[in-house]
């Protein structure tokens, strides 16, 4: 076994496709109001999960931006993201506008196409916050119909520069550590906390932290992990307590020792399908909540709906493993040993 013990494996190895998994049923806990989110207050482990979601990204991307063209790369995200955003973003409208006839409480009491299009268009949800944004985040929230995808336009905005910094070493690390000191002054109140969670300038070190970690020694990666454990236990200090500060500081420290432990597991039916599961669980749980669904059937309807969105999932899955066969580097896999496809 590659390092954990068998009775945590459930009789198959836990890999990153499980963990992706396990980060959207945080999300879907934190959300729904679920057993978890109840007993671990002041943590809410939604947002633990958020930022553990952007170091994995970060660290799954690096093979693709260092080893794709700029094209490729593009084709291959839109793919992977945005047929799933489409359709549970439909799904949504049908089940506010039409079906519930009478919309949750920041949205617009009738449908505003001009803020509809701009979500549409993914990265406008990254502005979405009133109390960061003003106006314009007013604006964008009137029609965000999947309410967590606002982490979506933080992460297409990361992969909008990501081709230009894949290739400018110095550019890439004068970023990471500007973006890790907006954070700092965040959790610090010199900004909004909120600018170390919900805008790219203080969250890009994430993202960032994740590329970084397949250079990383192990015992680093070791040390990062409990500096994380020990972050979390902050929050039950009334002195440090401050969400989202805790939860994100110590989700991405935490997520880099997971993340390390669990990219080179052998490859599983079952962790792939979880794995497949994991994005449309992260998108349609809103649609039960929206229904006013008990807890029990938000997780059984999500669950059912995340499997349909599997389905969609490897349905184009050919088409990407086609574009990423092509690859812009000939021997870049030789440079990138050990990276996550």
């Amino acid at each position: 076994m590659w390092g954990w013990r068998a009775a945590l494996t459930a009789g198959f190895p836990i890999g990153l496709g499980t963990y992706r998994f396990v980060l959207a049923a945080l999300v879907l806990d934190s959300h729904g109001t679920g057993p978890l989110v109840r007993n671990t207050w002041p943590l809410n482990p939604g947002i633990w999960a958020v930022a553990g979601f952007f170091v994995l990204s970060g660290f799954v991307m690096r093979r693709h931006a260092e080893t794709l063209s700029p094209g490729q790369f593009y084709l291959d995200r839109f793919l992977r993201i945005y047929p799933h955003f489409l359709l549970f973003y439909v799904l949504s409208f049908v089940a506010i506008y039409m079906l519930l006839g009478s919309p949750v409480q920041w949205l617009a009491l009738t449908p505003n196409w001009p803020a509809i299009v701009a979500n549409l268009l993914m990265l406008p949800m990254a502005f979405n916050n009133p109390q960061l944004f003003g106006e314009p985040g007013q604006w964008v929230n009137s029609a965000l119909l999947v309410p967590q995808a606002w982490s979506l336009g933080i992460e297409a905005s990361y992969y909008l520069v990501l081709p230009l910094i894949a290739r400018t070493p110095r550019l890439r690390d004068a970023l990471f550590w500007v973006s890790l000191g907006i954070f700092v002054i965040s959790a610090l109140n010199v900004v909004s906390p909120g600018y170390g969670y919900r805008c790219l300038p203080g969250t890009l070190w994430m993202f960032l932290l994740g590329w970084r970690l397949h250079d990383l020694r192990a015992a680093t990666i070791r040390w990062l992990g409990i500096f994380g454990l020990g972050i979390m236990g902050l929050m039950f200090i009334p002195l440090f307590r401050q969400s989202p500060t805790i939860e994100v500081a110590s989700g991405s420290l935490v997520a880099s020792w997971v993340i390390i432990r669990l990219a080179k597991a052998p490859a599983d039916r079952r962790d792939t399908s979880l794995g497949a599961m994991s994005y449309s669980l992260f998108l349609c749980h809103f649609i039960p909540i929206f229904a006013g669904l008990r807890y029990p059937l938000i997780v059984v309807t999500s669950l059912g709906l995340a499997y349909g969105g599997a389905r969609l999932e490897m349905c184009i899955a050919d088409i990407r493993r086609r574009i990423r066969s092509r690859r812009n580097l000939p021997h870049a896999h030789e440079a990138v040993e050990g990276a996550v496809v």
